[in-house]
């Protein structure tokens, strides 16, 4: 969308952040009067998506009434309307510092993170390689034992009493006579989360998992298993494509995706 427009009904103009949100915006239109329903309808399911969660942006419960339409006026189920979003959501670029990097979203919904993380930690943790990354080559941590898991006011922590992470994935009550800032609540939690692949000389050489808060700043970065390295992270000289167990499962539970085979085009493990 170009230019501005008045809300339906209204003599007031939105105002956009960022482009996906006029875009989200005149999805919500093309919807509405596309399937016969009136304004109010749709601002039923906004209403709803934003008492169910205040600190999520106001665009996000847009996204999410948005979707929730979808699922109840189409034969469109959720299950089948995160699949396509998976898919259409995927991107590549060049990340500073970093290369070819292609992202895979993973939804922001606190049950999901959940959910998420928790299949990681505990199904995966003795492969996997936590952090925040440092820029000096620094490849994380791993954990000693199986971690434990515990959520209480947004906060997940993850210890294993030698190494403690503590991500903010949901909203932040605080306490009844104190409750938290929206904005500083808004800021802690986790504002997206991705799964990712680094690409180096036309194949995959690198997967992982990131969370970043709403600064942007990082808040998490998990090292996959990978076929290229042994368990002291050493070169291998056959890849042992089964240490991709995890990226592929990761990618069928929560994106819909299938094995791709340009996971398994790569020959040899290439340093970033």
């Amino acid at each position: 969308m170009t230019g501005t427009a008045a809300w339906p009904g209204s003599d007031v103009e939105p105002v956009f952040d960022e482009p996906w949100e006029g875009r989200s915006f005149g999805l919500a239109l093309s919807l509405v009067d596309g399937l016969g329903l009136s304004w109010d309808d749709f601002r039923v399911e906004l209403i709803a998506a934003i008492e169910s969660d205040p600190s999520r942006p106001y665009y996000e419960s847009w996204m999410l009434a948005l979707e929730r339409l979808v699922t109840e006026q189409t034969a469109i189920d959720a299950d089948e309307l995160s699949r396509h979003r998976g898919r259409a959501a995927a991107y590549r670029y060049l990340e500073t510092g970093t290369g070819d990097v292609e992202v895979f979203p993973i939804a922001t919904e606190a049950q999901v993170l959940l959910a998420f993380l928790t299949d990681l930690f505990t199904g995966w943790w003795e492969m996997i390689r936590v952090g925040p990354l440092l820029p000096d080559g620094d490849d994380g941590l791993r954990f000693e034992r199986r971690p434990h898991l515990r959520m209480r006011d947004g906060w997940l922590t993850v210890d294993d009493d030698t190494v403690r992470l503590d991500l903010c994935i949901g909203p932040q009550p605080g306490p009844f006579a104190n409750p938290a800032a929206t904005d500083i609540a808004q800021r802690a939690r986790c504002r997206h989360a991705e799964l990712y692949r680094l690409w180096i000389e036309g194949s995959p050489s690198f997967w992982g998992f990131r969370m970043f808060d709403g600064d942007e700043h990082e808040q998490l970065t998990v090292l996959l298993p990978s076929p290229f390295l042994d368990a002291d992270d050493s070169p291998v000289s056959d890849p042992d494509w089964d240490q991709l167990e995890c990226w592929d499962a990761l990618r069928a539970r929560y994106l819909g995706l299938s094995a791709d085979p340009a996971d398994r085009s790569g020959r040899r493990f290439r340093p970033g």
